[in-house]
């Protein structure tokens, strides 16, 4: 009788195996659903092997592997992978979690002891890094990367874990009623509405690194943490501006209209892969929002504007017209609108309005 999810989250959180631990508490605040922890595979009464953690997403199983060994580290990588990609040895598992999943397992090695670009890599053969074949390997520096993503954005985090193994969701499309089709200058655009919760499953930001072409600055915390306490206050109801995506595949849209029939109203089939759809502006509204709770993720909607698979250059144009051209509100404005309305008393604008500086408008 397999053990109850409750009892496997404590023999995590209890285990001496720090590996194991380290992993499991990972995709524990992911919100994933534990297995099996540390448990026995047996075919009768042979040993076939041990699994270190089984969790379950939607219609799949994640089967783990976590390893802080330094020697012989390809060859146990290749027996694992081998040994849990017989039909056989995964029915085993199946039977002892004690239910059957309509997906495969997909199978993920946790070497944390190394990095993606240690030397010692050459002899594993690529098909076991290849999310086709239901397979990755994840590196001591993945591992810091995702601790990291969590800690500022939550359950982002999870959505960029899922992208990066390539694991697909159950639902790939979702169809967006009230959509308007139109054109910016030559370019193609959607506009819509959508659950900010939905959005954050397909979207991410493609910032610049040491090594990348990204050009967005890095997420600013400050301002993302900023967002999530206004929201949670009741001081922000609703965003004025529209989140600029670019969808990187191509999307049904029905009826398609030329440029001159556009405007026009059609059903969009919104992409619900994992990290689909590139953010090119709005990024701190969305992290801000994926630091709350479910419940009011799915309460948030979002205005939307997206492009589909527009060249990266007309992207990056794009960021740089917005982000040059954005006028500031006029400062004696904001005063005037502070000063109309009450404001809590541990904020700045309690703060501002008493000051004096700010009075309302007659």
């Amino acid at each position: 009788m397999p053990e109850g999810s409750g009892e496997l989250e404590r023999k995590i959180r209890e285990t001496h195996d720090a590996g194991i631990k380290r992993v499991g508490e990972l995709l524990l605040n992911f919100g994933l659903s534990p297995r099996l922890v540390d448990e026995d595979i047996r075919d009768g009464s042979s040993l076939v092997g041990n699994i270190d953690l089984a969790f379950e997403l939607e219609n799949r199983i994640l089967l783990i592997e976590v390893s802080e060994q330094r020697e012989n580290r390809n060859e146990k990588i290749l027996s694992w992978f081998q040994k849990w990609s017989s039909p056989h040895h995964l029915e085993l598992v199946q039977s002892k979690i004690g239910r059957t999943y309509p997906q495969k397992p997909f199978r993920v090695y946790f070497d944390l002891t190394r990095s993606p670009t240690s030397t010692d890599l050459g002899p594993i053969p690529s098909s076991l890094r290849e999310a086709e074949h239901y397979n990755a390997i994840l590196f001591q520096d993945d591992i810091e990367y995702f601790e990291d993503v969590f800690s500022k954005v939550k359950i982002f985090a999870l959505y960029d874990l899922l992208s990066y193994l390539g694991v697909k969701p159950r639902q790939i499309s979702y169809p967006i009623d009230a959509a308007i089709q139109f054109y910016l200058d030559d370019v193609y655009a959607l506009s819509f509405v959508i659950s900010a919760d939905l959005l954050l499953k397909s979207a991410y930001v493609f910032r610049r690194r040491a090594s990348g072409s990204g050009y967005q600055r890095f997420l600013n915390f400050k301002k993302i943490t900023a967002i999530e306490k206004k929201i949670l206050n009741g001081n922000i109801l609703s965003f004025p501006n529209s989140v600029l995506i670019n969808i990187e595949r191509n999307v049904r849209v029905e009826p398609r209209k030329s440029r001159e029939d556009c405007p026009a109203s059609c059903v969009v089939e919104f992409p619900g892969e994992y990290c689909s759809s590139r953010i090119i502006d709005g990024q701190h509204r969305l992290m801000g929002i994926a630091r709350l709770p479910k419940e009011l993720r799915e309460r948030i909607f979002i205005q939307v504007i997206a492009f589909t698979q527009v060249a990266q250059d007309r992207e990056v144009k794009s960021f740089v017209e917005i982000n040059n051209n954005q006028t500031k509100v006029d400062r004696n404005l904001v005063l005037d609108l502070i000063g109309d309305f009450d404001w809590p008393v541990d904020s700045s604008e309690h703060v501002e309005k008493k000051s004096g500086n700010c009075c309302p408008r007659t």
